[in-house]
């Protein structure tokens, strides 16, 4: 087994932007918290802790080298997103209710990444769908900076 080792860890600031559309409504959401970029291998990952009303969610962005988004989020709704251009790709999303088998289909990503100054910005547009149901559509923002 080969172990990556983490080639450099900087620190940022992230700025992250959050748009939910569902039958119930509209809702927003806005970060402006520290965080650090870790390079591991090929990959680069982007952390941070999200603050709300008291509540931590670490959050964590792998950007690979092919290309794809992973987005991870630990908090009592479990969710493990991964982002590809045009794909609709299944996950497991896990709920106070249970785990949920779901598909997240990416409409739309650019991500521009400069790794000589760890700068960079994430959109991000996709939908969360159970079978044939569509459960939201989504927008991130994300900007991040040294």
């Amino acid at each position: 087994m080969k172990v990556k080792t983490i080639n450099q860890t900087n620190n940022v600031q992230v700025q992250l932007k959050a748009t939910i559309v569902q039958p119930e409504g509209r809702e927003e959401f806005e970060f402006n918290e520290p965080g650090q970029i870790i390079q591991v291998g090929d990959a680069h990952y982007l952390r941070y802790v999200e603050v709300q009303d008291d509540i931590k969610t670490p959050v964590t962005f792998k950007f690979a080298a092919d290309g794809s988004v992973v987005l991870t989020r630990h908090s009592e709704n479990r969710a493990h997103f991964e982002f590809r251009l045009g794909q609709s790709i299944e996950t497991h999303y896990q709920s106070a209710y249970g785990m949920m088998q779901l598909f997240v289909e990416t409409e739309k990503m650019v991500l521009n990444f400069d790794e000589n100054t760890n700068n960079g910005k994430l959109w991000v547009d996709y939908e969360l769908k159970s079978a044939d149901n569509i459960l939201g559509k989504y927008q991130i923002r994300l900007q991040f900076f040294s």
